[in-house]
């Protein structure tokens, strides 16, 4: 059984990840051990097929596993019943995704990084399906395309044990007792890339970067403390440009922002992979825009330019990001002093015979005293920035 504290973490994790909608269908998972897929239509408010996508969506995440079957007797008939409980490792293992594909990047190479990032934003992927996303991307970003290269990338991850073989079916009743959901995982000995499908396997991948932070001690300090120190101040300005995001314009955002800042993307896609509705994505997306944290790239297919026969692909810069954001960050600071300057004018001139204007001193020595420290925070604040230069 797993604590109260431990199943909030991974529903804030689930929302964050996929909506709202998920988070209520994993929280009632979550809430009756051995739930049923009748006992999720009849707890939640939402139509049979939306919670059947939405369980498919979690069952081929990880998210949510397939308990062994039960057996239960209706109208003289046996009828097999898949039961799902919560897997609240694998939901906790999606806040070091970040960190695996770094790891891929710097000891394999980009293309690897790339399958691995695909195969995280999929969920359980076939090989056929992911060469075929790996030739989209190439035609987005105007590269040559090489099928051998990715094959061979994806024969590395497999070897390595960093992508792990699973057994993946769906099986679809249209009846009264339908639409139950499998999901076998397993690892194969026999390695068939076209005939089965494919997932990230954490326990290798933390494995790897457990070996790697145990080999980063026993370099010499004065290197550690310099990775370490350049590791910090990216960590930390990733956090402050995703709660400035998040608070800004909300967690949907958040998440289209995220998806972004790793690979050029179109508006359907965005929302395929966002679970994000059409609407709600188009206007997130100008929004972002407005604020300049992405980037719209238009990929004309004639020469005529017409809007019909041409491709829009969005894209998150992280420098150009926290270019805005330092911009941002000192015109804040600079409209700070500027009224901390009147305020200290203010408080230094007064009569001391009036009651009222003493009260209204008080009120400006406190109001001071916040501005005060206000501007010490965004003046530590922009040191995380201080080597990026606005334009």
């Amino acid at each position: 059984m797993y604590s109260r504290k431990e199943i909030e973490v991974a529903i804030r994790q689930i929302r964050d990840d996929f909506g709202y909608n998920a988070q209520l269908v994993f929280e009632t998972i979550a809430r009756r051990e051995n739930s049923t897929f009748d006992y999720l239509r009849s707890s939640l408010p939402m139509k049979r097929r939306s919670c059947g996508n939405i369980l498919y969506t979690l069952l081929k995440h990880g998210c949510v596993k397939v308990q062994p079957c039960a057996f239960q007797r209706i109208h003289r008939e046996t009828l097999k019943r898949n039961t799902y409980g919560v897997d609240l490792a694998y939901v906790n293992c999606r806040r070091r995704f970040s960190r695996y594909i770094l790891y891929t990047e710097q000891k394999y190479s980009a293309k690897h990084a790339r399958i691995v990032l695909t195969t995280l934003l999929t969920g359980t992927v076939s090989f056929q399906q992911l060469m075929m996303t790996m030739q989209k991307l190439n035609f987005n970003e105007g590269e040559i395309r090489h099928e051998n290269l990715y094959e061979r990338a994806f024969a590395d991850l497999v070897r390595a044990g960093l992508l792990c073989q699973t057994n993946f079916a769906t099986m679809h009743r249209r009846s009264k007792q339908l639409d139950e959901v499998i999901l076998v995982t397993d690892e194969l000995v026999n390695v068939d890339y076209h005939g089965c499908f494919w997932c990230i396997n954490p326990r290798i991948f933390d494995g790897a970067l457990r070996q790697m932070y145990v080999q980063s001690q026993l370099q010499p300090d004065s290197e550690r403390l310099t990775k370490q120190i350049e590791t910090h101040i990216l960590s930390q300005r990733q956090k402050y440009v995703e709660a400035v995001i998040r608070c800004r314009l909300g967690p949907h955002a958040l998440r289209i922002f995220r998806l972004l800042s790793q690979s050029h993307l179109e508006q359907k896609q965005i929302a395929e992979l966002s679970m994000v509705p059409i609407k709600d994505t188009r206007d997130i997306l100008y929004k972002l825009l407005k604020f300049d944290y992405v980037r719209l790239q238009e990929l004309a297919r004639t020469h005529d330019h017409a809007p019909s026969r041409t491709n829009y692909l969005w894209r998150a810069n992280r420098l150009d990001v926290e270019k805005a954001m330092k911009k941002e960050l000192v015109q804040t600071l600079m409209s700070m002093q500027i009224k901390l300057s009147s305020l200290s004018s203010l408080s230094r001139y007064h009569p001391r015979h009036l009651q009222k204007l003493l009260e209204m001193q008080c009120g400006v020595k406190t109001e001071l005293q916040r501005l005060q420290f206000a501007t010490i925070r965004l003046d530590a604040l922009l040191l995380i920035f201080d080597d990026i230069t606005c334009s």
